[in-house]
């Protein structure tokens, strides 16, 4: 397995790989055009540049890139535009956003894709997984040796990511978007040249800021958590709990949600997420739902059920987010989750030098079951992972050879997004 960032998340890709009996070389391509119509989208276009530069690093040859060729013509060809206009390839049916198609065939490449990311992924795939090109740093790319002579086989191989949230929160990711681009993270950055970012939005702890104490407070202090027999206005980790069966709660809680959708149309999801802090309501109606679900997380998801409910009947694509993260981690007994809820498990407790679901380490079993039961109560599931010691925050990290099956894991029992927390900033 290789070990590199981009390696360990879309190993986790769909795949339909067709090969055919001869191959082609880069340097049978070298007189070649890159045909990239008028029509292309910004990261089409990038992309086109893209391939020229990394064929460049490979062969030596700089292509011309060109918007219109004859379609029997040798030629790469970028984007869907482009593809279409030659008349030998179908389209693709209902891609997804980085849905990417790879088509070599005897004196043609054809690479398209989804949009707005596709086609841009296709050409890192193409150089990647046929050509053998490494992306290492920001500023070293690996090319191996003799690669104008390396033999890329006929075919079409089509893939669709598994994961549709990627994010390796790391300095260099953060620092180089056109780096962390070619690393299909796309979570960085809104640049439309490198596709833009995912709608989906990382979890964040924020109840307190939907109904901020400062506003409500001092007049209805029945909306926040009761603690130690108290409602508890201030608290670490950013602010209080909210007190997740008061009715009014809810009424406000689904009002700021559906301001913030106003705000921002195109986000995927939109979060209820508890504070940063273990002191969530002990009131006599959310200690009965947590006793009744054997969980803290009951009172929890229940409310973040009926906002999903309410929300539904407007915004149905939307998702409401929500933290299965320390406290609320167990899932709950008996209470299912809305298929409009996203789930972000945290794996904060676990140990990271050993594998997820390695048998050899007792610290991450209780983890491992905690997923399995997730993945049957929740459609969408999203993993919140640790590549850091926070005692530690830029020291190397003893975990190359567990990440890899580690996101393995995630893939297998119902991830649909990872965010690997790293040295990021």
């Amino acid at each position: 397995m290789r070990i590199g960032i981009h390696s360990l998340l879309v190993s986790c890709l769909i795949a339909l790989f067709t090969p055919q009996a001869s191959a082609l070389t880069p340097a049978e391509m070298q007189d070649w055009s890159i045909v990239c119509a008028q029509t292309a989208t910004e990261s089409e276009t990038y992309a086109a540049q893209e391939f020229q530069t990394l064929f460049k690093g490979l062969t030596g040859t700089t292509l011309p890139i060109v918007n219109d060729i004859s379609p029997d013509t040798p030629a790469v060809y970028i984007g869907p535009d482009a593809v279409q206009a030659t008349g030998k390839l179908s389209p693709l049916k209902n891609p997804g956003d980085e849905t990417l198609r790879v088509a070599v065939k005897k004196n043609a490449l054809y690479i398209d894709g989804g949009r707005p990311r596709g086609t841009l992924y296709g050409v890192y795939d193409f150089f990647e997984e046929r050509c053998g090109v490494r992306f290492l740093t920001f500023d070293h790319t690996y090319y191996p040796p003799a690669a104008s002579t390396t033999k890329i086989p006929r075919g079409t191989r089509t893939h669709t990511p598994t994961f549709s949230f990627r994010w390796s929160y790391y300095g260099e990711t953060m620092k180089y978007p056109d780096f962390a681009t070619r690393l299909h993270t796309n979570t960085v950055t809104d640049d439309a040249k490198l596709g833009g970012r995912t709608g989906f939005r990382l979890v964040m702890h924020n109840v307190a800021s939907l109904l901020p104490p400062a506003t409500y407070g001092a007049e209805h202090p029945g909306y926040y958590a009761l603690v130690d027999g108290e409602r508890k206005l201030a608290m670490h980790g950013g602010g209080p709990q909210l007190c997740m069966t008061n009715p009014k709660v809810l009424d406000l809680v689904v009002e700021a949600v559906l301001k913030e959708i106003e705000k921002n149309p195109t986000a995927r999801n939109i979060n209820v997420a508890h504070m940063d802090n273990g002191s969530y309501c002990t009131c006599d109606n959310c200690a009965a739902i947590d006793a009744r679900e054997e969980s803290s997380a009951g009172a929890t998801i229940a409310f973040v059920n009926a906002v999903a409910e309410r929300v539904e009947k407007t915004h149905p694509d939307v998702l409401i987010g929500t933290y299965a993260y320390q406290y609320t981690r167990k899932p709950p007994k008996n209470i299912k989750v809305r298929d409009n809820v996203m789930i972000q498990l945290c794996s904060i407790e676990c140990c990271d030098f050993h594998a997820i679901d390695d048998p050899n380490c007792p610290e991450n079993r209780a983890f491992c079951e905690d997923m399995r039961i997730w993945k049957t109560k929740a459609k969408n599931i999203f993993v919140w992972h640790y590549n850091t010691n926070f005692k530690g925050y830029q020291l190397p990290f003893p975990n190359l050879r567990s990440i890899g099956k580690s996101v393995k894991y995630f893939s297998e029992n119902n991830g649909q997004g990872v965010f690997m927390q790293a040295a990021g900033n």
